[in-house]
Protein backbone atom coordinates (compact mmCIF):
# COMPACT_ATOMS: atom_id res chain seq x y z
CA UNK A 1 0.00 0.00 0.00
CA UNK A 2 1.57 3.54 -1.20
CA UNK A 3 1.19 6.34 1.72
CA UNK A 4 0.30 9.40 0.90
CA UNK A 5 1.51 12.68 1.79
CA UNK A 6 -0.98 15.47 3.29
CA UNK A 7 -1.26 18.64 2.25
CA UNK A 8 -2.73 21.95 4.30
CA UNK A 9 -2.89 24.95 2.74
CA UNK A 10 -4.43 28.09 5.06
CA UNK A 11 -4.56 31.58 4.99
CA UNK A 12 -4.59 33.07 8.65
CA UNK A 13 -5.75 35.85 9.50
CA UNK A 14 -4.43 37.42 13.27
CA UNK A 15 -4.75 40.41 15.62
CA UNK A 16 -4.73 41.45 18.89
CA UNK A 17 -7.49 44.25 18.65
CA UNK A 18 -10.08 42.59 16.49
CA UNK A 19 -11.76 39.26 17.55
CA UNK A 20 -11.54 36.52 15.00
CA UNK A 21 -15.53 36.95 14.26
CA UNK A 22 -14.86 40.84 13.21
CA UNK A 23 -11.92 39.67 11.15
CA UNK A 24 -13.91 37.09 8.99
CA UNK A 25 -16.85 39.47 8.29
CA UNK A 26 -14.17 42.03 7.36
CA UNK A 27 -12.18 39.39 5.38
CA UNK A 28 -15.45 38.13 4.31
CA UNK A 29 -14.79 34.35 4.20
CA UNK A 30 -16.20 31.63 6.68
CA UNK A 31 -13.06 30.36 8.64
CA UNK A 32 -12.20 26.68 8.79
CA UNK A 33 -11.44 27.45 12.72
CA UNK A 34 -11.34 30.11 14.95
CA UNK A 35 -9.66 31.02 18.18
CA UNK A 36 -9.47 33.84 20.79
CA UNK A 37 -6.05 35.28 22.98
CA UNK A 38 -5.15 33.16 26.03
CA UNK A 39 -7.01 29.67 24.25
CA UNK A 40 -4.92 26.66 24.23
CA UNK A 41 -3.59 26.19 20.73
CA UNK A 42 -4.39 22.08 20.82
CA UNK A 43 -5.89 20.19 23.36
CA UNK A 44 -2.84 18.29 24.35
CA UNK A 45 -0.96 20.99 24.58
CA UNK A 46 -0.36 23.56 27.23
CA UNK A 47 1.04 26.90 24.82
CA UNK A 48 -2.09 29.04 24.03
CA UNK A 49 -2.63 31.44 21.24
CA UNK A 50 -0.92 35.16 21.88
CA UNK A 51 -3.42 36.95 19.41
CA UNK A 52 -7.09 36.27 17.87
CA UNK A 53 -7.70 34.35 14.87
CA UNK A 54 -9.17 32.21 12.54
CA UNK A 55 -8.18 30.39 8.77
CA UNK A 56 -9.46 29.12 5.80
CA UNK A 57 -8.29 25.77 4.97
CA UNK A 58 -7.69 23.85 1.84
CA UNK A 59 -6.61 20.37 1.91
CA UNK A 60 -5.26 18.97 -1.36
CA UNK A 61 -2.77 16.67 -2.91
CA UNK A 62 -0.32 19.81 -4.34
CA UNK A 63 0.31 23.01 -3.47
CA UNK A 64 -0.25 24.30 -6.76
CA UNK A 65 -4.40 22.69 -6.70
CA UNK A 66 -4.93 23.77 -3.43
CA UNK A 67 -3.17 27.36 -4.13
CA UNK A 68 -5.98 27.48 -7.06
CA UNK A 69 -8.86 26.38 -5.19
CA UNK A 70 -8.03 29.49 -2.23
CA UNK A 71 -7.31 31.82 -4.88
CA UNK A 72 -11.08 31.28 -6.17
CA UNK A 73 -12.39 31.57 -3.23
CA UNK A 74 -10.59 34.95 -2.38
CA UNK A 75 -11.06 36.61 -5.44
CA UNK A 76 -14.25 38.33 -4.64
CA UNK A 77 -12.40 39.21 -1.27
CA UNK A 78 -9.25 40.53 -2.26
CA UNK A 79 -10.47 44.37 -2.06
CA UNK A 80 -12.06 43.47 1.74
CA UNK A 81 -8.52 41.64 2.68
CA UNK A 82 -6.95 44.91 1.64
CA UNK A 83 -9.16 47.45 3.56
CA UNK A 84 -8.70 45.07 6.35
CA UNK A 85 -6.85 47.33 9.75
CA UNK A 86 -2.77 47.62 9.83
CA UNK A 87 -2.94 45.52 12.99
CA UNK A 88 -4.20 42.10 10.63
CA UNK A 89 -1.50 40.23 9.87
CA UNK A 90 -2.38 37.78 7.04
CA UNK A 91 -0.20 34.37 6.26
CA UNK A 92 -0.35 31.72 3.77
CA UNK A 93 0.61 28.72 5.88
CA UNK A 94 1.81 25.65 4.08
CA UNK A 95 1.87 22.17 6.03
CA UNK A 96 2.93 19.11 4.65
CA UNK A 97 2.90 15.63 5.79
CA UNK A 98 5.43 13.59 4.08
CA UNK A 99 4.54 10.26 4.09
CA UNK A 100 6.43 8.41 0.94
CA UNK A 101 6.51 10.58 -2.24
CA UNK A 102 6.91 14.45 -1.64
CA UNK A 103 4.13 16.64 -3.60
CA UNK A 104 4.68 19.15 -5.51
CA UNK A 105 5.37 22.46 -3.96
CA UNK A 106 4.56 25.19 -6.73
CA UNK A 107 3.17 28.44 -6.98
CA UNK A 108 1.22 30.21 -9.93
CA UNK A 109 2.84 33.65 -10.40
CA UNK A 110 -1.40 35.03 -10.44
CA UNK A 111 -1.28 33.29 -6.65
CA UNK A 112 2.25 34.87 -5.73
CA UNK A 113 0.83 38.40 -6.96
CA UNK A 114 -2.63 37.92 -4.81
CA UNK A 115 -0.47 36.98 -2.02
CA UNK A 116 1.63 40.18 -2.22
CA UNK A 117 -1.32 42.63 -2.92
CA UNK A 118 -2.71 41.51 0.66
CA UNK A 119 0.37 41.93 2.13
CA UNK A 120 0.42 38.24 3.11
CA UNK A 121 3.62 36.19 4.63
CA UNK A 122 4.20 32.66 3.16
CA UNK A 123 4.91 30.04 5.81
CA UNK A 124 5.91 26.63 4.49
CA UNK A 125 6.35 23.74 7.37
CA UNK A 126 7.26 20.04 6.24
CA UNK A 127 7.21 17.25 8.59
CA UNK A 128 8.67 13.59 8.03
CA UNK A 129 6.63 10.85 9.18
CA UNK A 130 7.08 7.48 9.04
Amino acid sequence: MTMKSELKLRLILTSKSLTADDMATLAGISPSKSWTRGQVVHPSAKNVHKENGCLLQIEDSSLSSAAKRLEETLQAQSAALLELPKDVDIELSCVVYLKGAAPELHLEPQTVDLLASIGAGIDIDIYTLE
